[in-house]
């Protein structure tokens, strides 16, 4: 199989070009996990948002929006602490916000 330049840099980036790049996706928590993750990767590139992306899926509850409108500020302070995280707090806050907006439960 051929690779774009950054397929096959590294072994996650590979499972990505192979198994999610360019293939259409259905599922609403998956939806919502590439929109946050687009949110946090402004101004970063890529590759390490999918070096980091288990760390997000820890942080925010594997990016289960209902849970994430229901978090609280103790929450949200106890994931801005996880190591090898990206400390942009202000992201974070505008991932909840939107969550809250768009929460059919809210």
């Amino acid at each position: 199989m051929a690779y774009c330049n950054w397929g096959n840099t590294s072994e996650l980036n590979l499972k990505y070009h192979d198994t999610e790049w360019g293939i259409p996706l259905w599922d609403d928590r998956g939806q919502f996990e590439f929109l946050m993750m687009e949110v946090m990767q402004c101004g970063l590139n890529w590759n390490m948002m999918i070096n980091k992306r288990e760390i997000f899926r820890s942080c925010f509850d594997n990016f289960e929006y209902d849970k994430i409108a229901e978090y609280e500020m103790s929450k949200t302070a106890i994931s801005y602490r996880k190591p090898r995280r990206l400390s942009e707090e202000q992201k974070n806050k505008a991932k909840e916000r939107m969550v809250k907006i768009n929460s059919p439960k809210i």
